[in-house]
Formats: structure tokens, C-alpha cells, sequence
């Protein structure tokens, strides 16, 4: 998508072509081969390895007709290699260019497609569900999800707060986001596990209610679903090492949630297919300039979770509160090179944009998370992305 809208952007005249095909197969395994060729205004020799690194553009003067921040090429080339390909160009300055990348996939199979059939034969029960999110739209958005699917929702804002509810109540499953204040996802399921187990923790934040904690949750086991915005190779295994169950990535996708509920309390018989990765990604498209952010957040959340005007307009404008916060504690990050936190910040304002469909911003949001993470000094490509993000705030504001 990124590619093709860059061709789209570039190109004045002529067209953009994309095309797939099998480079490779075996019994198992596809390589697919995609070029995305455009007849805009190319790319010269010297300046064509440099477009792939971070907040980096071929034209860097300030006279440029083409805006953007310069993340996208660099995201992608992630994107390919976490998939194991390989992404080239080939361009001539104003002859047009041509972006080729490959991507390994794995062939479908019959239980795939058995296991489809049953999720959608066979509704689930209804479920008292804990979610522990911290977060304010991602709590709205999930539990919209979860009550619209007749669900029972409890929230908990952290782990702590996960943990004395446990205590008072008993639930069928719980949704634990990863990174929160307080207690995160991975620390409060191993306590989860070990109180199970009658096990000390060794957690000093607990300790006030772990003799009771053990007792209430000895001999059980409550499946646990992580909750994350990330999606980089690992997240995954570290979730599954901490005891939880399953792994689902944001923005929350109805479909993908029902679908490892039904994995976790239908599809016994298959138990081996909760090794596949449930990958949430937003699939609702950006909109043209004619149509405002505001409006494209409205119609994801419509389409996607299948809200009315007035529930969608109420949680936009819910997002937009908690996203300017989100933001001036990334600006005050950058202020105070505090990379720690400018990872913090950039983490949820991921989540929150691509909860809300917007996946460009999402994607750039993610950059600057790794920015944060690396300690990478880019502070003006930062303050560009905060800089859009505002100007979408102020046009949701004003759209209420």
C-alpha cells in the first residue's frame, strides 16, 4: 500500500502497474515477487540506497512538491525483512521508477479452512471477560468489541489493579495488554502462573494480597490473550515464555478476536493451530485529501465495529483527548532526550492510531517507538509526525 501510493504521489502522467508472481515454491512455501512500477519522476543513481533510511527523502529541499515524513520507505523495508525478502529499486531520474520486494508465505491448508468453518458455525457462549488495558479508547474500542460479541466486560486500568480484581471475581479469560504502568502484561500473567502453581511470587507490590491470591487462584488456569502493539519478531515468544495463551496484535479486529475465543474454547480437538500468530492489521484505507481524518476515523469505526454515528463521533472525539495527552508527553520527551519515555509515549499513540484505522500514522508512530527504544537521536522527524498528528486533533475537534 505504501509503495503504491508512493508511485500514485510521484506520478503526474502515465500510471502506476503492480504485479505478483511466484518466484519460488515448494511443497510447503511460496516466493512471491511484487513490483510496483510508476511513470513519475524517478529517482537518481546516487540518491536511490539512501531512500530506505529513516526520515530520509530523495528531494530534501524545502521548495518540494511531495510532503511526507520520510518513514514510509524505511518501514517497509522492515516490513519485507521480517518476512525473510528482500526489497530494490530501479529508477531513472524523470523516466519513472520501479520498487521490487519479495515475501515468503505459507501454503493454506484443510484444517485452516475446517477450523473457518467451525468459528462460524458455531457461536461461542456467552463470556466474563477481564480486560486490563490502560489506555481509555482502547478500553472503549474492546469493550464495544467484546459487548457487541455478548460478552461481559470488567476493566482493569493495570496489572495491579488486574490482580485485586482476580481476587473478587472469577472470569473466563482474560485480555492483558503488554506494556502498562504500575504492573505490565508479562510480569502480572507470571504471577497469574505462580499463584496457580502456589507459588510466592517474590513481587513486593503484591504482597498484601498474596496468600489470599494463591489460595483463590490454586489449581486453576484462566487462559490469558496478550494485547500488544507490537509486532516485531519475538514479542510473540516472550509473551507465550510469561504464560500467557494466545497473542493478538492492535488494532482490535473483531473477527480476529472471535477467532481465538473460538481457538481457545471451541477448537479443542485442533489445539496444535494456537501456535498460529493472529496478526491484526487495519484494513480500512486511507482516504483522499477531500476527506478529513476525522471523517475516515468515523467510518472505520463503522464499518469496523459496527458503530452508529453518534457512538463513533463519541469515541473519536474520546481518542482525540487521550492521543493529546499521549502527545505532550512525547514532546516533553523530546524536550528532555528521555528515550525511555519517548518509547512509552510513541508504544501507546501506535495503539490508538491504528485502533482508530489510521495506519500511516500508526506506522510512523511505531518508528519513532524504535527511535525511543535505540536511543537514535531524529528529533525532527519526531516533531513532524507530532506536528501532523495535532493538525488531525484540531481537525477532529472541530469537526464536533
Amino acid at each position: 500500500i505504501n509503495l503504491a501510493g508512493n508511485g500514485i504521489k510521484f506520478t503526474q502522467t502515465g500510471g502506476v502497474t503492480i504485479k505478483a508472481e511466484v518466484d519460488e515454491q515448494n511443497e510447503d512455501d511460496f516466493v512471491i515477487h511484487f513490483s510496483i512500477q510508476d511513470s513519475g519522476i524517478g529517482i537518481p543513481l546516487e540518491k536511490q540506497e539512501a531512500v530506505f533510511n529513516t526520515f530520509t527523502q530523495a528531494d530534501t529541499s524545502t521548495a518540494r512538491k511531495f510532503g511526507g515524513t520520510g518513514l514510509g520507505l524505511s518501514i517497509t523495508k522492515q516490513l519485507v525483512e521480517l518476512m525473510d525478502g528482500r526489497i530494490w529499486i530501479e529508477s531513472e531520474y524523470e523516466q519513472g521508477t520501479t520498487f521490487h520486494f519479495t515475501v515468503g508465505v505459507k501454503r493454506g491448508n484443510a484444517k485452516d479452512y475446517q477450523r473457518n468453518q467451525l468459528v462460524n458455525a458455531c457461536p461461542l457462549k456467552p463470556l466474563r471477560i477481564l480486560l486490563v488495558e490502560d489506555n481509555a479508547f482502547n478500553q472503549e474500542i474492546a469493550m464495544a468489541v467484546f459487548e457487541k460479541q455478548g460478552h461481559q466486560v470488567t476493566v482493569a486500568d493495570h496489572g495491579l489493579e488486574a490482580l485485586e480484581i482476580l481476587l473478587e471475581e472469577n472470569f473466563d479469560v482474560v485480555f492483558m495488554d503488554v506494556q502498562m504502568p504500575v504492573l505490565d502484561g508479562l510480569i502480572t500473567t507470571t504471577i497469574i502462573r505462580d499463584c496457580e502453581a502456589q507459588r510466592s511470587t517474590g513481587c513486593e507490590k503484591i504482597i498484601a494480597i498474596e496468600k489470599e491470591l494463591i489460595v483463590k487462584l490454586a489449581g486453576e488456569r484462566i487462559p490469558i490473550i496478550a494485547m500488544t502493539a507490537n509486532a516485531m519478531s519475538g514479542d510473540r515468544q516472550k509473551c507465550l515464555d510469561a504464560g500467557m495463551d494466545e497473542y493478538l496484535t492492535k488494532p482490535f479486529i473483531p473477527e480476529n478476536i472471535d477467532d481465538v475465543l473460538h481457538l481457545l474454547f471451541q477448537d479443542t480437538e485442533n489445539a496444535q493451530t494456537k501456535e498460529q500468530e493472529h496478526t491484526i492489521g487495519a484494513n480500512v484505507p486511507l482516504g483522499n485529501a477531500v476527506t478529513s481524518f476525522s471523517r475516515q476515523v468515523i467510518n472505520h469505526l463503522k464499518t469496523v465495529y459496527q458503530m452508529d454515528d453518534s457512538t463513533a463521533e463519541k469515541m473519536l472525539l474520546g481518542a482525540v483527548r487521550t492521543l493529546e495527552s499521549t502527545l505532550d508527553g512525547m514532546t516533553d520527551a523530546l524536550e528532555r532526550e528521555d528515550y525511555p519515555t519517548l518509547q512509552k509515549t510513541a508504544h501507546s499513540a501506535k495503539g490508538a492510531l491504528l485502533n482508530m484505522g489510521l495506519k500511516q500514522f500508526g506506522e510512523q508512530a511505531a518508528a519513532i517507538e524504535e527511535i525511543g527504544r535505540n536511543g537514535v537521536k531524529h528529533k525532527d522527524g519526531c516533531v513532524t509526525f507530532i506536528a501532523e498528528v495535532r493538525a488531525f486533533i484540531t481537525d477532529a475537534q472541530g469537526q464536533s
